[in-house]
């Protein structure tokens, strides 16, 4: 399941993204300012997350990579 969602993340992450910052502009409208940047700072983490993807080459890298972390935290070479 981990390697499904890391793998596809921007077709996931990225509308998570767009959905999380219209519902920040839907409560910047009714003045509740705390959850406005709330939701506002996690939809730009997650495009922060779908531009490092792309510019580190996730296509290919991310499956390897947490093939290793595995590895790694559980003891198996």
């Amino acid at each position: 399941m981990i390697y499904f969602l890391a793998d596809l993340y921007p077709w996931w992450g990225i509308p998570l993204g767009l959905i999380l910052a219209e519902l920040a502009n839907y409560f910047r409208r009714h003045g509740n300012r705390k959850k406005m940047i709330l939701y506002l700072s996690i939809s730009f983490v997650l495009f922060a997350l779908a531009g490092a993807y792309f510019v580190f080459n996730g296509m290919e890298r991310v499956r390897p990579g947490m093939q290793e972390l595995e590895r790694t935290f559980s003891n198996k070479k």
